[in-house]
């Protein structure tokens, strides 16, 4: 399986958002395509990051 790594400060070669079009994109199979996001909330002790995984196949939450 290829691994992207984007950094949304950096815009791709193109110009375009790299995660764009990945909200709107669905795989063919399971396990195909899953995408992430990291969310950080504050939180008394400093921060926290949730990562979650979605396949986009079928929207399910993989880790």
């Amino acid at each position: 399986m290829d691994v992207q790594v984007y950094d949304q400060d950096e815009p791709a070669d193109d110009g375009l958002v790299p995660d764009a079009g990945f909200a709107r994109t669905r795989a063919a199979n399971p396990n195909e395509l899953w995408v992430t996001d990291i969310t950080e909330s504050g939180i008394p002790a400093g921060k926290m990051y949730l990562p979650p995984v979605i396949d986009r196949y079928d929207g399910m939450l993989v880790a």
